[in-house]
């Protein structure tokens, strides 16, 4: 493929954008993988450990020398650093990724800047704690890559984004945008909520009863795990996908009440239909 003679840019060197960095350049299926972050600390750690092949002197720098960019930056900054690189770019790229978490009202936003060249894909891996010190080049190992297309997406930009989440060790499949947030703010986005809430329940029972942390298993490790990652990733995922998520947190706050208000026979079987449908998500996503 002619873009193996590329060379990639990463604008964002944390947990995704570190991991994705770290494992193209291992990878060797690039000419170059260069990389720059806002935080000189970051940028200075990733050249110190030899994240890429080398960390550009500037934004501009990165704007110029980069084939294929990738933008591995918080949601809220994604319109910002986009206009910023467009102003000292000359030419398109071959393709702009951008790997945040909603796609429908972003990919709007982006591709009006970008226009056939912008891509959006999703590595549906992760941990519940970010930041460079987290990254890992085996990440998206046996993950999901989800590849979110415009209608005036490139074929090429297309390819392109399918061979990174091929060569990151994922499966990619193709979706729409909208049906892309939709899924997403059911299975990990109002997990985030859920994790949250339960996690100030409990701190709020601590209060009364002192012994509580003393009593924590791994159910409730398990089920706020995601509730300890960054608070501005929950505040971005509510400022672009609250429409999907305020009409399954009605949904989730319905069967709730149903719980609430039945007898145990009632709970046991509500409780086996939770057991069973999860039994048979799980399984279906291992295929």
């Amino acid at each position: 493929m002619h873009f193996r003679h590329c060379t990639v840019g990463f604008i964002g060197l944390g947990l995704i954008g570190g991991s994705m960095a770290s494992c193209l350049k291992g990878k060797q299926v690039f000419k170059s993988v260069i990389g720059w972050d806002m935080d000189p600390l970051v940028r200075e750690r990733a050249a110190d450990e030899m994240m890429v092949h080398r960390i550009a002197g500037s934004l501009g720098d990165l704007a110029s020398e980069s084939d294929i960019l990738i933008l591995a930056v918080p949601l809220r900054e994604m319109e910002k650093v986009s206009l910023t690189v467009r102003s000292l770019r000359k030419g398109n790229f071959q393709a702009v990724l951008d790997v945040g978490s909603t796609k429908e009202e972003i990919g709007v936003v982006l591709g009006d800047i970008w226009k056939e060249s912008y891509v959006g894909v999703h590595p549906v891996a992760g941990k519940e704690k970010g930041g460079i010190e987290n990254r890992d080049p085996d990440l998206f190992m046996g993950s999901c890559f989800a590849v979110v297309p415009r209608e005036g997406t490139s074929r090429e930009a297309r390819e392109i984004a399918h061979f990174i989440g091929r060569n990151l060790g994922a499966r990619t499949l193709t979706i729409d945008p909208s049906e892309h947030d939709r899924i997403m703010a059911c299975v990990s986005h109002l997990p985030i909520f859920i994790s949250s809430a339960l996690s100030i329940l409990a701190k709020e029972e601590e209060a009364s009863h002192p012994l509580l942390s003393s009593l924590i298993g791994n159910g409730f490790r398990d089920t706020t795990r995601v509730a300890s990652g960054p608070a501005w990733l929950a505040a971005d995922i509510w400022g672009s996908n609250s429409r999907n998520m305020s009409d399954l947190l009605d949904r989730f706050m319905d069967i709730l009440g149903r719980l609430g208000a039945s007898s145990p026979s009632e709970v046991e079987f509500l409780a086996e239909s939770g057991r069973r449908g999860r039994n048979i998500i799980i399984s279906s996503s291992e295929r």
